[in-house]
Formats: structure tokens, C-alpha cells, sequence
């Protein structure tokens, strides 16, 4: 099933793409139709076999194996590696970190992630898609998960400074609030990196076409570090920094 919110490739990438991969000096073949690998159903042998059969670069299949201590991007020739961690709503400690691991090429994308992130609505809807992606899916696959992970920021940005609203009132316990409240701002400097590193690493695979997803998402995830900095720096009132922390908005195709 495809989706038709997708937006197509330039010509000149998509062409250029297509020669490369796809024909010799002569005229280009149509492309085929680009792929999702969901791998979390894999042991390492059936995750071995499956990327050695896609013809993924042969250190992909170690990165998957690896655990990284921070979002990461690995360019390759003609890929890339990226890990990164998506937050989820947690009981105890306001949100949790669940990992998140995509090798992209100009006609694949293969990902390895925690099996909770498909029952999340900022995320799971993207991790569900079916196999074929559109031609050109690629890219607008990439960007929309990466749109998944800002938006959860967001939303436990929101969690924290509703729990925040209660520390203040001593119904909440104030120094976990702000250990979680600093953790988060530290992951959202990070990820804040990991967009431009991938914007960097993308145009071996032709994303880098939609630079203005990754300025969006940027923008988003600066206001994300500026409101939760200043409350945790000032002894204003939380609520009307709460009431700052609008809708995340995003650009349109």
C-alpha cells in the first residue's frame, strides 16, 4: 500500500539515482518501487542474511548489533547509518528512551527499533507501513520518522512541564523534575546535531533535497531547548511558560 501524502523526487535526483543504480551509459530503466525493512522481528542470523541480500554495505549489519550512547550518524558509500532514541510517555520517570536504528540507501531503508515505538502516535503510524515504499519514498520515509522523533520531544516537553506545574504546587517530587527535565534537554541537543549530520550524510542518497524539513524540524527543536532552559534557570511562574508550548507544526508538501 502506498501512501499518497509522499512527496516524488526531483528528476535530476531521481535520474542521476536511477543511472547509477540502475543502467549502464545508455537509457534508464524505470525505477523500482523503493523499500521498508522492519528487521525487529529478526534474530541476527535472519538479520545477517536479509541485509547481505539487499547488498547493504557488510558493517551495517555490526552497527545494528552495536549499543551507542548517543545519536549517532555513520556515512557510508552510498548509505548511511543513523541511531537515535524516540521518548515515550513513562509513569515513574515522565517519559523513557527507546532506540531507534535506520541504515538508508537511495532505495532502502532498513530499521531496527524497540517494539513499543509502534504503539505510539508520533511514530508508529510510520514504522507500520507496509513493504514498497513510492518510488522516491526514500527520502519522505527518513524525514517522517525524523518528524516522529522531534514530535516526541514535544510531547513529553508538555508532560514534564505539566508535572512541572505540580512540583511547584508540592504535589510532584521537584528534584526528579528537574533531573528529567535536564535529561531531556540534553537529548534534544543532541538530536539537534543528529539533523544536521544527516542533511550532511544524506546527499550520497539524495535527501538532502528537503533541507527545509530539516530547518523546520531544527526551528522546533530550538524553541524546545530555549523554554525548557528557562525553566529550569528562572523561578518564573511555569504555568505561563506552559502556555508558550503550542502545537508542533510542520511544513507541507
Amino acid at each position: 500500500m502506498t501512501r499518497s501524502s509522499v512527496r516524488q523526487e526531483p528528476s535530476s535526483v531521481a535520474s542521476s539515482a536511477q543511472r547509477g543504480a540502475w543502467s549502464d551509459d545508455g537509457p534508464a530503466f524505470a525505477m523500482p518501487l523503493a523499500t521498508w525493512l522492519d528487521l525487529t522481528v529478526l534474530d541476527r542470523t535472519g538479520l545477517t542474511h536479509v541485509l547481505h541480500r539487499h547488498t547493504v554495505p557488510p558493517e551495517v549489519t555490526t552497527y545494528f548489533q552495536l549499543r551507542f550512547q548517543s545519536p549517532k550518524v555513520i556515512a557510508m558509500d552510498r548509505a548511511f547509518f543513523l541511531v537515535t532514541w524516540v521518548v515515550a510517555p513513562s509513569p515513574r520517570q515522565f517519559f523513557g528512551c527507546h532506540e531507534l536504528k535506520l541504515c538508508v540507501t537511495p532505495t532502502l531503508v532498513a530499521g531496527l527499533y524497540d517494539r513499543v515505538l509502534r504503539t505510539q502516535p508520533q511514530i508508529g503510524p510510520v514504522l507500520s507501513q507496509s513493504t514498497d515504499l513510492p518510488s522516491g519514498g526514500v527520502t519522505q520515509f527518513v524525514w517522517d520518522v525524523l518528524d516522529g522523533v522531534v514530535t516526541s520531544s514535544e510531547t513529553a516537553a508538555t508532560t514534564i512541564l505539566n508535572h512541572g506545574l505540580l512540583a511547584r504546587k508540592g504535589t510532584a517530587d521537584l528534584r526528579v523534575w528537574k533531573q528529567r527535565a535536564a535529561a531531556l534537554a540534553e537529548l534534544v541537543g543532541q538530536q539537534r546535531v543528529l539533523l544536521r549530520n544527516v542533511a550532511h550524510a544524506g546527499r550520497t542518497v539524495g535527501i538532502d533535497e528537503q533541507h527545509e524539513e530539516s530547518t523546520t524540524l531544527d526551528t522546533r527543536l530550538e524553541r524546545l531547548t530555549r523554554i525548557i532552559g528557562d525553566m529550569r534557570q528562572t523561578a518564573q511562574d511555569i504555568s505561563a511558560h506552559f502556555d508558550t508550548f503550542g502545537p508542533p507544526t510542520r511544513s507541507t508538501p
